[in-house]
């Protein structure tokens, strides 16, 4: 991996993590996060060594690892696993997404989260 890279993908599982501990704390990390993304250019970025250049965005670690912790959900080989109640800033939020094939959309209603369509 190159830097850029193994930071988004390590932030993105300390960030994962935290949803299991507490969905607050992890939308909290994601929320802080995100203007650092939105004024350096840097942290948005991954750097080749080998080639000397910037390759592109490669922060999908941290915005999967954001909003997984922050649901308080976990995918997994069974299917997505509730694993902490959701963050109380996304009551009302949804979130879809793709896993072995089906696309599952989850919500936050009334501090739970809730399977609203699988396709």
């Amino acid at each position: 991996m190159n830097n850029g890279e193994c930071f988004h993908w390590q932030l993105g599982i300390e960030i994962l993590s935290l949803g299991r501990a507490g969905a607050d704390a992890a939308y909290a990390r994601f929320a802080g996060v995100r203007p650092e993304f939105e004024r350096s250019r840097v942290w948005g970025q991954r750097f080749s060594w080998v080639q000397g250049a910037p390759l592109g965005s490669d922060a999908r670690s941290v915005v999967f690892g954001g909003l997984f912790g922050a649901f308080g959900v976990r995918p997994s080989l069974r299917g997505e696993e509730v694993v902490a109640r959701p963050a109380a800033a996304l009551e009302g939020a949804s979130f879809r997404f793709g896993l072995m094939g089906t696309d599952v959309t989850l919500a936050v209603v009334n501090g739970a989260v809730v399977v609203v369509a699988v396709f």
